[in-house]
């Protein structure tokens, strides 16, 4: 999975691995990409990748249900 981490100048850094980062040109990304955008490469060009960003979204989802459930259940001593 391939997601935009950040925009640096006309630079965009993207995650392609567990903490592996490579720097590519923001013109070689689709015109509308943001931050957190799921891409793939695919026939030399990066296009959006719907499903792996429903996928994405759904794992953030539970591990933020999870952290807030652990918050709720903390008790002050």
């Amino acid at each position: 999975m391939i997601f935009i981490d950040r925009f640096e100048d006309e630079f965009a850094v993207l995650e392609v691995g567990e903490n592996q980062f490579r720097r590519v040109a923001r013109s070689l990304l689709p015109a509308d990409a943001k931050e957190g955008s799921v891409l793939r490469w695919e026939n030399g060009s990066y296009t959006h990748d719907p499903a792996a960003q429903q996928q994405r979204k759904e794992q953030l989802m539970r591990l933020q249900q999870k952290v807030f459930a652990k918050k709720k259940g903390e008790t002050s001593e």
